[in-house]
């Protein structure tokens, strides 16, 4: 089975090219609308949540001056509440979007099969099985991060001033690098479970570590190939960036000479637009290039084949 998976990882490159160029522009053009709809959820979310929490901030201090003062001033239950408040509202943000991109995971199935569900009907399908997933990792990852801390926060409490401090830190910072490295190969098909084979939150996180653990040589070699194909596809992007990056430093520093500041607002307007515009493009040719490789290896592995 190994070998196979092995073999797989290779041979699907062939096939998943050829259904990446024939299906790319209707893949891009889902994908694209994907990340602007997950980005203006997000931005409709905070403003929403900015202004639940700027009313009575603002009736209480008087003025937007004032609200600073009367934040310090709310003591430290004020500040907790706060606090609370913006937690929740991260985490409410944090799940929406993550709901929304992961249809990318669907949209790539139904595109094998040639079928098209639409965002808005598989955000409402999957959107309390993104939440558990969310809870489910941040409590693995949260978990797995404090354990490592136990042993580095005791020799420090006790002994302060000691060497072996220092070293347990190093340590952690070692064990820390090597948990997330193997949480995310274990835990790589965790989503294709869940949101495509319709299993339990727990049950597709064991079935993504079975697949890893009985196929380590096939994935490794899988996801080396998908490190590679990512940077490979990343290097055009990164030189535009470094492009626009340039021209716009370059046109702050003309406007800065010539005391041009009525310049730098639409400057500035244009270089947020260009980088979004260009997040966006990347992250859709990401998912039109490289989803029907990772959906294709996945589905190879033998025991995780798609039920719906």
């Amino acid at each position: 089975m190994a070998k196979d998976a092995l073999d797989n990882a290779v041979d699907l490159i062939s096939p998943t090219i050829n259904f990446a160029r024939n299906n790319f522009k209707d893949l891009f053009v889902k994908f694209f609308k994907v990340e602007l709809v997950s980005s203006l959820a997000g931005i409709a979310l905070f403003l929403l949540f900015s202004i639940i929490i700027m009313i009575p901030l603002l009736l209480f201090a008087g003025s937007l001056e004032k609200i600073p003062a009367s934040v310090i001033g709310s003591g430290t239950l004020g500040m907790f509440v706060l606090f609370v408040y913006a937690a929740i509202a991260i985490f409410i943000i944090t799940w929406i979007q993550s709901a929304f991109s992961s249809t990318a995971v669907i949209i790539t199935k139904e595109q094998f099969e040639g079928t098209y569900s639409g965002i808005w009907p598989i955000f409402h399908r999957i959107k309390f099985q993104a939440l558990s997933l969310l809870l489910a990792r941040f409590l693995l990852v949260f978990a797995g991060v404090l354990i490592g801390l136990i042993l580095p926060i005791a020799l420090i409490f006790f002994m302060p001033e000691s060497i072996i401090s220092a070293i347990a830190i190093l340590f952690w910072i070692i064990y820390l690098i090597l948990f997330l490295l193997a949480f995310a190969f274990l835990t790589q098909f965790w989503e294709w479970e869940l949101f495509i084979n319709r299993k339990g939150v727990i049950e597709s996180l064991k079935a993504s570590i079975s697949l890893a653990r009985k196929n380590i040589i096939g994935v490794f070699v899988f996801d080396l190939l998908f490190v590679v194909a990512s940077i490979v596809i990343g290097i055009p992007f990164l030189i535009v960036y470094l492009i626009g990056e340039t021209v716009f430093r370059v046109g702050v520093f003309a406007s800065m000479s010539f005391s041009s500041w009525i310049l730098l607002i639409p400057a500035l307007i244009i270089y947020i637009i260009f980088r979004a515009g260009l997040a966006f493009i990347q992250t859709a040719v990401d998912g039109a290039l490289l989803n029907p490789y990772f959906y294709s290896f996945w589905k190879s592995l033998g025991p995780a084949k798609p039920s719906v």
